[in-house]
């Protein structure tokens, strides 16, 4: 088990290092994955008595090696620059995101806020490697700091595929409520693909999964549920109360 926490640190480490080495190297229009395919790449490992790019990327990761001064004499050469389209990672409902300049990254949209393109978004690097993709004023994204060495830039690029997203709905007990939401949501050709409820003393919360292509529609939903007047607040992301 010991070892299986190391491992897990030492990953977490080398993607901070990565995300650390990357930003560096966009100051000089760099991206990492043509600097890690370079001779003065090379040259660096040798002469640090590297073996491995990951030992050098743990040890950026814990501050142990400066990135800045680890590209200092560094000329950016005309088959290392960044190209005018953004490289970015595909996640798996088919959108694609541009992460700061590189693409080797496992991708996935945060739940708890539920990004839809349109949203500005940030990445959080978590333990585990993969970057979770978090609207930019998600409460957890606030918790944790925006000056966290976790955070990474992050963008949506051009897609029309659709999303699954989530709204929490707050609403009085009152009869036919069901068949009112799934009429005003189907009425404006949205898909839904899960629906959950979870009854309180004073109010019925309701827990909709949805498909939409971007924050237009998000905003339909949500301006065509809030006319209901048994309805008290709409949110989007999935909230505590319902997990």
């Amino acid at each position: 088990i010991k070892q299986s926490v190391r491992e897990i640190e030492k990953q977490e480490m080398i993607v901070i290092g990565k995300n650390l080495l990357s930003k560096e190297l966009l100051r000089h229009n760099i991206t990492l994955a043509s600097y890690t395919k370079s001779k003065a790449f090379k040259d660096s490992l040798s002469n640090l008595g590297f073996s491995k790019e990951d030992d050098l990327f743990e040890n950026i990761g814990l501050k142990k090696i400066n990135p800045a001064n680890l590209i200092a004499s560094l000329e950016p050469q005309k088959d290392t620059t960044i190209k005018k389209k953004d490289i970015g990672t595909q996640v798996k409902s088919g959108f694609v995101i541009s992460i700061d300049g590189s693409s080797n990254f496992d991708i996935k949209l945060a739940k708890c806020c539920s990004p839809v393109a349109g949203d500005e978004i940030i990445g959080y690097i978590s333990k585990n490697g993969v970057i979770m993709i978090h609207r930019i004023d998600c409460e957890n994204i606030a918790r944790i700091g925006y000056n966290s060495e976790r955070l990474i830039k992050a963008q949506w690029q051009e897609s029309k595929k659709k999303v699954k997203t989530i709204l929490t709905v707050y609403a009085k007990d009152t009869l036919g409520l069901i068949s009112k939401i799934s009429s005003a949501i189907a009425n404006l050709n949205i898909n839904i693909t899960d629906f959950k409820m979870k009854k309180q003393t004073d109010q019925d919360i309701f827990l909709l999964e949805i498909e939409v292509s971007n924050i237009d529609e998000i905003n339909e939903c949500v301006n065509a549920l809030s006319k209901e007047p048994s309805i008290i607040k709409v949110e989007r992301g999935l909230k505590k109360i319902l997990k």
